[in-house]
């Protein structure tokens, strides 16, 4: 009799943590609108690439940021009693677990205009090379520099300073960028224009979107992706893990359909794959093998694992965009 008791007592509590579990698991679950755009417009020396339009019926949960226990902070208090990192991390991942990241709200959302900042007619490799000489202050004012140029919104936008949220990221000739409107609009808006206005010559351009948009869900398994994630890059990063898999098979189905029987699938069979770490950056290349409007995927072999190793070799991958996809087209030699 009291075995039993003891077992009831163990499913009820056995369920009871099922359900919180599943309850705080549905905390984590969000659903992302994502609507491609791809739309380039010119200013000049610059362009302005507008890539995707995001809608997001959710917000950051400020309290969970800091991981707040009381007036306290929990990650602090947990760093004040000097746990072993094996003790610490599992106890904060614990924590994040059963938290509410996020505010959701029903039918309405926040639109996120995503995009980069082109640098035409200039030498790629020199821009990386003065990107990787400047100083952290002089990237942040380059950074600077673009907020105050350009005003891009759309038309459902609240236009005062305390409503937009920015993310930049400056990468050789491309600058990413991800602006987002503090105001709630309905997902079953018909018709957004985006409004890009170059501030130095005064001239604005507008882009008419009427949105079709794709679900991506995301979860505590399944995290969400980086804001300024460029798909040419995910592409590409897809790609060459493939490769380094020898799954020619399935990395050929993101080779451009016409491009595929010509494919110089030797230059990818070399002896640096394994040697170290890759680190990788995407380059505007503007024209190339024969193609308008291409992107490079630079992959810089290293000898070792840390970040400051030293690159034993270098390769690139092409990329455009067609027909509604990211595809390889081409493929460099390795420069040793």
């Amino acid at each position: 009799m009291k075995r039993r008791r003891i077992v009831s007592i163990l499913a009820v509590l056995l369920i009871l943590f099922l359900g919180i579990s599943a309850y705080f698991y549905r905390q984590h679950y969000i659903t992302i609108k994502t609507c491609p755009v791809y739309e380039k417009v010119n200013f000049g020396d610059e362009s302005i690439y507008i890539t995707e339009l995001c809608w997001e019926n959710f917000e950051r949960n400020d309290n969970r940021r800091s991981y707040r226990l009381g007036e306290h902070s929990f990650f602090n208090l947990v760093c004040s009693l000097n746990l072993p990192l094996k003790v610490a991390a599992p106890v904060l991942n614990t924590y994040y677990v059963y938290s509410k990241p996020y505010i959701k709200y029903d039918e309405m959302g926040y639109i996120s205009i995503k995009g980069l900042r082109l640098k035409e007619g200039l030498n790629a490799e020199e821009e990386l090379e003065e990107f990787n000489a400047s100083e952290e202050s002089d990237i942040f004012d380059k950074l600077h520099e673009f907020s105050k140029k350009y005003e891009i919104y759309h038309t459902h936008a609240e236009r005062t300073h305390s409503s937009t949220s920015e993310g930049h990221s400056l990468e050789t000739n491309i600058l990413k960028f991800r602006k987002q409107e503090k105001n709630l609009i309905p997902l079953e808006t018909k018709n957004i224009e985006i409004s890009i206005k170059d501030n130095t010559t005064g001239i604005s351009k507008i882009i008419q979107v009427h949105p079709i948009w794709e679900s991506n869900n995301f979860s505590f398994f399944d995290r969400k992706p980086d804001d300024l994630d460029f798909a040419a890059e995910i592409t590409a990063d897809k790609f060459t893990k493939l490769v380094q898999e020898n799954n020619e098979e399935k990395a050929e189905q993101l080779v451009l359909a016409d491009l595929r029987a010509t494919f110089p699938w030797q230059k990818l069979q070399h002896k640096y794959w394994n040697i170290g770490r890759t680190d990788d950056y995407m380059v505007y290349e503007s024209n190339s093998s024969g193609f308008e409007n291409v992107y490079s995927y630079n992959i810089e072999y290293k000898a070792g694992v840390s970040y400051d190793s030293e690159v034993k070799a270098r390769q690139k991958i092409f990329l455009i965009y067609h027909q509604g996809t990211w595809k390889v087209i081409d493929v460099s030699p390795v420069i040793d």
